[in-house]
């Protein structure tokens, strides 16, 4: 490999990785090939549990007990190493794209939430052991993620969506690593998605997204376009698969064939209902119960091939 052009403000390099499990220390080291006494490791931490993500790693935080970075040496081998200090296990890991970050960029990004639940997400990479360092006024034991059913859960995943109750409307800064785009698993049928640091869309290269199904929660769910920086969404998939949230500033990934969230265009297997034009053409009841809020449409024959997904609505928050 060429020399990693680390200068005094850019020492970080990312991996994207999968582990079978959370919490699992991986360590990056770089050296010289022709001399393997010059060397630098760092480490960082997997926070998902079968779900590729990427780790940033910051080589002026070297491994206690290692070699400091020297910007007079060069570095052109890198080796990674996973569960490090621990005795080998029947565990299978993966790397890929093993890039040269620059320089690490802190980002601030500030959101309002009302009373009631919300959907929300963690558009920034920050480093906590409960939700309440970030929401410290929503109620407690109230964020839920959703894989197939609703669970209880502490800590936010880069990627994902979630519901939290506020007691108040509350408004809410986030601060930590900027984050341009992040791969997110979807199984079949609804999945609570999240954002990155910027307005972002959706890259979809499987074609599993269902097109007319990424909703945002307003007391009452909403067709959304964009995905924007500390909303939660949910996306109806009409199988498993990967897609990647990725900023509108940042360029189309290398080798993207995909689309982005689908609301505007046509699946090559189903269409897509809810154009307004179309939904204007039925009759609506629309019932409403305390900030909540549901729009049944009736009266006219549906035109096309739809998946049964995209004629319902997402499930309702938890009760």
């Amino acid at each position: 490999m060429e020399a990693v052009p680390f200068t005094a403000d850019s020492t970080t390099m990312s991996v994207r990785v999968w582990s079978p499990n959370a919490g699992i220390p991986v360590r990056l080291k770089v050296e010289d090939a022709t001399d393997p006494t010059i060397s630098v490791e760092t480490e960082a931490t997997v926070t998902m549990a079968g779900e590729w993500e990427t780790l940033v790693f910051d080589f002026s935080s070297e491994v206690a007990g290692t070699a400091p970075i020297n910007l007079a040496n060069t570095y052109n081998k890198a080796s990674i190493f996973f569960n490090f200090g621990t005795s080998g296990a029947d565990e299978t890991y993966y790397w890929d794209d093993i890039e040269f970050g620059g320089e690490s960029t802190e980002a601030s990004v500030s959101n309002n939430y009302s009373t009631g639940w919300n959907m929300v997400s963690l558009p920034v990479m920050l480093e906590h052991s409960n939700y309440d360092e970030i929401f410290p006024m929503a109620l407690t034991g109230t964020l839920f993620g959703f894989s197939g059913t609703y669970q209880e859960v502490s800590t936010l995943t880069n990627g994902s969506g979630y519901w939290l109750n506020f007691p108040l409307d509350a408004d809410v800064t986030f601060s930590g690593g900027a984050m341009a785009s992040v791969d997110h698993n979807l199984s079949e049928g609804w999945n609570m998605i999240g954002s990155v640091t910027e307005s972002a869309n959706m890259i979809d290269n499987g074609g599993i997204i269902l097109p007319g199904t990424m909703y945002a929660f307003n007391g009452t769910y909403e067709l959304a376009t964009s995905i924007e920086p500390g909303e939660g969404y949910w996306i109806a998939a009409s199988g498993a698969g990967t897609v990647t949230i990725s900023s509108e500033t940042t360029s189309a990934l290398s080798g993207a064939t995909g689309s982005a969230t689908g609301n505007a265009t046509d699946s090559p297997v189903y269409g897509n209902l809810r154009q307004a034009e179309e939904l204007s053409l039925f009759t609506q009841l629309r019932i409403e119960s305390g900030n909540q809020a549901q729009t049944l449409y009736f009266g006219e024959e549906l035109q096309g091939t739809y998946h049964p997904l995209q004629l319902s609505l997402p499930p309702v928050p938890p009760s």
